[in-house]
């Protein structure tokens, strides 16, 4: 699982563009599914064949994209002009370095050296449009001879471990999803089970709804990340989860309520089962959750969460033993919803 992880944080799939990932992905899950297609909006959609056919239709739903930066032009000085696509927080945008579009040509964010800059905005991030890529160009015509507008800008990051049962790289936010996916694709399941890789995740969850209304699910567990703020300038009572402390389980999020017969019966089986789980403690974006849900006539949807340190940065951090905790529970919980006895 770690191993495709890796594998998968080291592709870029932005909002729009996934089609790296999704064949990557497609490669690693062929052999072991009864039938794959791709929508038009490029969602990929692998359909599982069990032992048994459910009597309850799960889906089991992860994101491909990550987010990025796009080129929109250059300064007559040679500066690259940016947009965001998707969430990222200019805070953690200077100062990293970057590849740009296929070639992958390298870049960086400066900012003005902390010498020359009033002590009332020492502690200000950029604005927007501040956020300039330097390219050691010399002018507007040589910036735009390598680079185009339109082309997606990743953060520069390798992937793998980090100090004891921690694992660090860029799009973790995305890809660990995934890799629990492929996982639990690649191994035998009680019942019949649609595996969703949805495209566009960051600019709406586009992907989601279509996948969601076209597969039409009684059921759907969604596979996301929730941001872990486990550090020692936020309080206890203000940290929405925490690394090392297993699956997060979810009740509610801004635009959605979840099931809460389904929410319950994953922490009713985390503690038959000893898994380690935590429940969130505050709202943040539904995100393809609340897509899912409203889909089609409405599906019973419950999340499960993976804790992620520096979220939407080029060095996310989540822990090994909650991601493992989140495929025990995942593969667990789909049994219990597919089989129609538990819900």
């Amino acid at each position: 699982m770690f191993d495709n992880l890796k594998i998968l944080s080291q592709i870029d799939g932005f909002s729009g563009r996934e089609e790296k990932v999704r064949e990557k992905i497609t490669e690693l899950v062929k052999p072991f599914a009864e039938k794959i297609t791709v929508d038009n909006l490029g969602n990929l959609i692998v359909y599982k064949k069990g032992e048994k056919r459910a009597k309850n239709k799960l889906l089991i739903c992860a994101h491909m994209d990550q987010p990025c930066l796009m080129v929109t032009g250059a300064t007559p000085e040679g500066y690259l002009r940016t947009a965001k696509v998707g969430e990222l927080d200019n805070a953690l945008l200077a100062g990293k370095q970057y590849l740009i579009g296929d070639s992958k040509i390298p870049a960086v964010i400066g900012c003005p050296p902390v010498h020359l800059t009033e002590k009332e905005n020492r502690r200000k991030p950029l604005k927007t449009t501040e956020l300039l890529l330097d390219i050691g160009a010399r002018d507007e015509k040589e910036a735009l001879s390598s680079v185009f507008p339109g082309d997606r800008v990743s953060f520069m990051s390798e992937a793998g471990d980090f100090g004891e049962n921690l694992f660090k790289g860029k799009s973790l936010d995305s890809r660990s999803g995934c890799a629990i996916a492929i996982e639990m694709i690649k191994s035998t399941l009680l019942y019949d089970t649609v595996f969703v890789f949805t495209v566009q995740s960051q600019t709406g969850n586009a992907g989601a709804a279509c996948a969601s209304f076209a597969t039409k699910p009684d059921y759907a567990i969604v596979l996301q990340v929730v941001p872990a703020n486990d550090i020692p300038s936020v309080g206890a009572e203000k940290q929405i989860s925490a690394l090392c402390r297993g699956v997060v389980i979810s009740f509610k999020d801004n635009g959605a309520i979840y099931d809460s017969q389904a929410a319950l019966l994953a922490i009713n089986v985390c503690k038959e089962k000893g898994i380690c789980h935590q429940i969130k403690t505050q709202n943040t974006d539904a995100g393809d959750a609340g897509k899912v849900q409203r889909s089609a006539n409405g599906v019973r949807v419950v999340p499960l969460g993976l804790a992620c340190r520096h979220h939407g940065s080029p060095s996310e951090l989540i822990s090994k033993s909650d991601m493992q905790a989140v495929k025990d529970i995942c593969t667990l919980l789909a049994e219990k919803i597919s089989s129609g006895d538990a819900l």
